[in-house]
């Protein structure tokens, strides 16, 4: 599937041995490396394969994006009309929420648009009678406008993410506004563990996250991102190493 956010260097479906491979050429002794060993755990789990987000600090943000348009390619005809109008329905109270925390509305239109049209071109033909399956369309701004989503989050439901609010490097408590302008704002900025939870609250979907550390002896580590239904299925597995997200891809 071509990426539905436009770029074609960025998310490829790759084979888990590109992973493997990258990591053998940095080890000495194969068959001593814990992070070898997870890897090939995964490939026995089923993860197959990887898609490859861009090291620049919006990994995170953009797969979530991916998956997120995907997961609606995917969809079966019977269920997409209703899946389609669910995820507008989602995306206009999330704008809403984006206001309601303090923000312009001009500032958010824009990649509001390019992420709300993105969604209708699934089904919705356009001027030239194409869906999204058939084209690549611009790439539209939506890492920013999922920035915004989670500071919105974050800045109206302090009383949840209060402990969270700690400077990385002083260990220091901020006020809300002062970690979203140091933490969630700056493109290029990685998402911790905080912004994975108000993202998935905020958009209504449950995440999985693989950790990829290197520490652990049996297999890998999985976290359960809920902020859609329990019986729903997740968006999406992530694998985190290091600072980065990539996407893994389970062989059906």
């Amino acid at each position: 599937m071509q990426n539905p956010l436009g770029s074609s260097a960025d998310l490829e479906l790759a084979p888990m041995s590109v992973l493997r491979g990258a990591r053998l050429a940095s080890v000495m002794r194969a068959e001593q490396d814990q992070f070898v060993k997870q890897i090939d755990w995964l490939v026995e789990q089923g993860y197959t394969s990887f898609r490859s987000s861009k090291g620049d600090g919006d990994c995170f943000y953009r797969a979530v994006a991916f998956a997120y348009i995907e997961q609606l390619l995917n969809c079966p005809l019977g269920d997409l009309v209703m899946e389609v109008t669910c995820r507008l329905s989602v995306l206009s109270s999330a704008k809403e929420e984006i206001i309601n925390s303090g923000a312009e509305e001009i500032v958010v239109d824009d990649a509001f648009s390019q992420f709300e049209n993105l969604i209708r071109n699934v089904i919705i033909p356009d001027s030239q009678q194409r869906t999204l399956t058939r084209q690549a369309p611009t790439v539209p701004n939506i890492v920013f406008f999922l920035r915004q989503l989670t500071r919105a989050q974050v800045k109206n439901n302090v009383h949840r993410y209060d402990s969270f609010l700690t400077d990385h490097e002083s260990g220091t408590h901020l006020d809300a506004e002062s970690f979203c302008v140091k933490y969630i704002d700056p493109f290029g900025t990685e998402a911790d563990h905080m912004q994975v939870i108000a993202l998935c609250q905020a958009l209504e979907l449950n995440l999985d996250v693989a950790h990829l550390d290197g520490r652990s002896t049996d297999g890998v580590k999985f976290e359960h991102f809920r902020g859609g239904p329990e019986t729903e299925k997740p968006l999406a597995t992530l694998l985190y190493r290091y600072g980065h997200y990539d996407i893994l891809v389970k062989e059906r």
